[in-house]
């Protein structure tokens, strides 16, 4: 029982600690996604933007505090923030003790993400304000 509010309290600091290091990641990040990552392997060789295509812009305008631009490059690390973040509450809850559910646990919440994330990729393919 104690190792789990351990558990508990290490998944609550660790985001908090990161939260108050951001000067000092968020260069690294800017860096590193600016530099030194490689061009997408997938769409160099077939002219098509992968699902994945855009992710790297996306955090990099998160980090920029640009919700709307990198919500147009891509969706994904914004909607993983926000589960994340649910998440995160409900261990606060639990370290309360005052257990909430604010994310689903059924498999479908899952199936229905990867669908959005994947319907979002094949819109940006055809709508021409949402291509990257």
């Amino acid at each position: 029982m104690k190792a789990k509010y351990i558990w508990a309290w290490i998944g609550v600091l660790v985001p908090v600690v990161g939260i108050c290091l951001f000067p000092v990641w968020q260069k690294l990040f800017l860096w590193i996604g600016s530099d030194v990552l490689p061009p997408c392997f997938f769409y160099q060789a077939t002219g098509i933007p992968c699902p994945g295509c855009g992710m790297t812009r996306s955090v990099l305008s998160l980090l920029h505090g640009d919700i709307f631009s990198s919500l147009r490059y891509n969706v994904a690390p914004l909607m993983l923030l926000t589960v994340g973040g649910l998440f995160w509450i409900e261990l606060v809850a639990f370290l309360m003790h005052r257990p909430v559910k604010l994310v689903p646990r059924g498999s479908w919440f899952i199936y229905t993400l990867i669908g959005i994330f994947f319907l979002i990729a094949v819109l940006r393919l055809f709508v021409p304000g949402m291509q990257v």
